[in-house]
């Protein structure tokens, strides 16, 4: 019994030493085919980050596409493919603890949208990348991004200043004063300051995905603030003909998210794994 605990003991101590070989083969040294044809085939983590793998496919996956779509040097791409993976899974994570994540519904209702582009299937092609890639590796963090950004510009805490002037907008327009002139001289949206804040009459289909449901709901004559990924927007609806409302809009641009989210992500606990 204990010539048999000695023989596992043996082989599990064999199995560490091999794995440690294995590990500091990938840590160190350039990247060859060798270790991109591994990290393509096994599920192995280029790095940790708060204790959370980046997969190694995913690596692999995004430096292919960048170096079939750029003329950057391979060893930038790679950086810059490794670094912007580290940032993505900071903002999942920054995201998850504010309930924020993207469903397969909402990457597959933009991937129609942006398919139906002309450009986008030979765009796709030349990255390499599958539909199902594309979707995971493209739509999904910058609809997370986005999402993100909502949630920021959708909290007082973080915004005082421009909920401050918002609300007293909105209370001035309820009161009775003239919003054409103060969207001439409040609204930080250039084209609004020319036409006193007048959008026409808009669909709110065609409007960002954050504004259509509350635009929608609008009833004529109403005020609301409303939070984009673009910042505030102090919405009056002046009426309606068919599917489309007469929108009439003060917009105040948030400056803060960029800033609060390098904070954030600044917090961060990275190990590397692979040497990139």
């Amino acid at each position: 019994m204990r010539k048999l605990t000695k023989i596992i003991l043996l082989i599990i101590c064999l199995l560490l030493i091999l794995l440690g070989c294995f590990a500091l083969w990938l840590g160190t040294g350039k990247l060859t085919s060798a270790k991109t044809s591994f990290l393509k085939t096994f599920p192995y983590p280029i790095a940790l980050v708060n204790g959370q793998a980046i997969s190694g496919k995913n690596f692999i996956l995004r430096l292919n596409a960048a170096n079939r779509l750029s003329d950057e040097s391979t060893d930038d791409a790679k950086i810059a493919a490794y670094n912007q993976l580290i940032k993505e899974e900071e903002i999942r994570q920054i995201a998850y603890t504010h309930n924020l994540w993207v469903s397969q519904k909402e990457m597959d209702a933009e991937y129609d949208r942006q398919s139906s582009q002309a450009e986008f299937k030979a765009t796709l092609n030349n990255a390499g990348l599958s539909p199902s890639d594309f979707k995971n590796q493209v739509i999904g963090p910058k609809l997370l991004l986005n999402k993100l950004r909502v949630w920021f510009n959708s909290q007082r805490s973080l915004n005082q200043k421009n909920y401050a002037l918002a609300d007293s907008l909105t209370e001035k327009i309820t009161l009775g004063q003239d919003m054409p002139a103060l969207a001439s001289t409040y609204s930080q949206d250039q084209t609004g300051q020319l036409t006193g804040g007048d959008l026409g009459f808009v669909d709110p289909a065609g409007l960002v995905s954050e504004l259509r449901e509350p635009v929608a709901n609008l009833k004529t004559g109403e005020v609301k603030v409303l939070p984009s990924s673009f910042g505030l927007h102090v919405i009056k609806k002046e009426g309606q003909t068919g599917n489309k409302a007469h929108l009439r809009q003060i917009f105040l641009e948030n400056s803060g998210f960029d800033a609060w989210l390098n904070n954030q992500t600044s917090k961060a606990k990275v190990w590397n794994l692979v040497k990139i």
